[in-house]
């Protein structure tokens, strides 16, 4: 995985999940982590269908672990899929309440599923870190613009366009919150 060779990745979880039955190796492995590192060669990959298998394995295996929930999650996500995603997500966020790319992600969904004041929640306290991502202040300052909340979207899209001035999508989004402050 930390090379980049996915095929690779995923053809020796494969081995060592396969392997789990000699029990001269049983006690080196753990079926959570080999699923898991399975099914993200295979999300890597574009394999949806079999990433989401490899982690509901690894769910099933230690279902009380934020990264499994978290995993299928972005499988959904990539599916289109954002009811189960959202579910997944807030799974993910119960288990594990100050995961920043937890909440990012579940703000994305909930943005996209019509919920702005929902991602404006999650988000407010990473915003309020110097170390949030650009994708989660834009998703932050779209929610707010769709909130009407002007002056707050402002300051958002100043500190995206400074940081990123060449996105002209920014751009306008801060020229429709100066707009909506008139």
């Amino acid at each position: 995985m930390g090379i980049e060779d996915y095929e690779r990745s995923a053809a020796l979880s494969a081995k060592a999940i396969g392997d789990a039955g000699n029990a001269k190796s049983r006690s080196y492995w753990s079926p959570y982590i080999a699923y898991t590192n399975q099914g993200l060669a295979l999300y890597r990959l574009g394999n949806l269908a079999e990433a989401e298998q490899a982690f509901e394995r690894a769910r099933e295996v230690q279902p009380n672990l934020s990264p499994a929930h978290y995993h299928l999650g972005l499988v959904a996500l990539s599916k289109g899929d954002l009811a189960a995603a959202q579910e997944h997500f807030e799974r993910a966020l119960e288990l594990r309440p100050n995961d920043p790319f937890v909440a990012g992600n579940l703000a994305f969904v909930k943005l996209h599923r019509g919920d702005a004041r929902g991602c404006v929640d999650l988000l407010e306290p990473l915003v309020a870190q110097e170390t949030v991502s650009l994708t989660d202040r834009r998703n932050y300052g779209s929610a707010l613009l769709l909130l009407q909340e002007f002056p707050a979207a402002v300051e958002q899209f100043r500190l995206i366009v400074a940081a990123e001035p060449e996105r002209a999508i920014d751009r306008a989004k801060m020229a429709w919150a100066l707009n909506g402050m008139r």
